[in-house]
């Protein structure tokens, strides 16, 4: 079973409900990529991508609010 942008949803939440640590969410992103990528819609692996590069420089980075944002907009896809 693959992963759906309403459970990673759901997995950001639980994640950002703990810390807002750019490089333990960044590494945390790339993790989920790495151990999904062969089954995850287009949309949610360039979200997992984006989330994976907040690390490599602070233009890249997400404020805590966008990304309480897209977990809940993701949350909000059908399951």
């Amino acid at each position: 079973m693959s992963l759906t942008k309403h459970e990673f949803g759901r997995m950001l939440m639980a994640k950002l409900e703990s810390s807002t640590d750019i490089v333990g969410l960044s590494r945390w992103a790339q993790q989920i990529y790495l151990d999904n990528s062969r089954g995850l819609e287009i949309e949610l692996k360039a979200v997992l991508l984006d989330l994976g590069r907040m690390e490599d420089a602070p233009e890249f980075e997400y404020s805590a609010e966008k990304l309480v944002d897209m977990a809940r907009t993701m949350m909000g896809a059908e399951k």
